[in-house]
């Protein structure tokens, strides 16, 4: 019994949690029901144990007359509370730091919490929380589509399944960054290059023509070699000039 757990509550304990834990408290301890509220006194602090000490010892009895009374103190509060809650929970978004799986934990511990002010009754249905879950995942437009895609049914626990499915399980491949440009804000890039699939890359060949069909010359990357040196050697300036521009090969890479 000296190693047992006992419920804290002091002025930043969230009171309706307390509650839940003395419930399992009471469950398990090995103390008597008539010592049960002395004991949960013993650790309080702050307001709580200001209200608990008023009560006479002979009123006192068991942990329901305690809670009673403290429920007098602390439930008027809950509108404070579930304002706090409705807060956090909009508020909350996925950070860099967090794999997918870490999100949606997080995401789901604050919506019990706001439920549990509501008397277990859901603050928003059940469509309109798969598009919170994935409108404050931090994803690019471009994944946010990829995700659209694949979902048939808006729903939340297949929005929970696309999410684990395509960036779940710490893979990484997902980008907190808001810049859609470049091969990071391409979810097929992003994934393949993070998993070490290698994207094939190879040489590409301009000719003259597909060359001067180009708005300009200074679009492309590259650089430019002359296919005729041997007959430049025998030609003058200018010949040579015209020669290597009729010869000119191209090479991006």
């Amino acid at each position: 019994m000296g190693s047992e757990r006992i419920p804290v509550l002091n002025d930043a304990t969230d009171y309706g949690l307390w509650k839940k834990e003395v419930n399992i408290w009471v469950l398990g301890t090995q103390a008597k029901e008539a010592q049960q509220a002395a004991r949960l006194i013993g650790f309080m602090s702050g307001k709580a144990h200001e209200a608990a000490i008023q009560i006479l010892p002979a009123e006192l009895g068991t942990v329901a007359k305690l809670t009673s009374e403290l429920d007098k103190l602390f439930l008027k509060d809950d509108t404070q509370s579930l304002f706090q809650a409705i807060e956090e929970f909009e508020q909350y978004n996925r950070s860099k730091e967090d794999t997918i799986d870490d999100y949606i934990r997080g995401f789901e511990q604050r919506y019990k919490r706001l439920k549990s002010l509501r008397e277990d009754k859901d603050a928003y249905e059940d469509g309109i929380k798969a598009f919170k879950l994935l409108h404050q995942a931090s994803l690019t437009s471009e994944q946010k589509r990829l995700i659209r895609a694949t979902t048939e049914t808006l729903t939340y626990d297949g929005m929970v399944k696309a999410l684990k499915r395509t960036f779940g399980d710490g893979s990484g491949i997902i980008s907190s960054t808001s810049n859609d440009q470049g091969k990071n804000a391409n979810p097929y890039f992003s994934a393949a290059s993070s998993s070490g699939i290698k994207i094939k890359e190879e040489p590409v060949f301009y000719t003259k023509d597909s060359y001067h069909s180009s708005s300009s010359a200074s679009d492309r990357s590259g650089y430019c070699s002359s296919g005729s040196d041997k007959r430049n050697q025998h030609s003058s300036t200018s010949d040579g000039e015209k020669d290597d521009e009729e010869n000119v090969l191209y090479f991006q890479g």
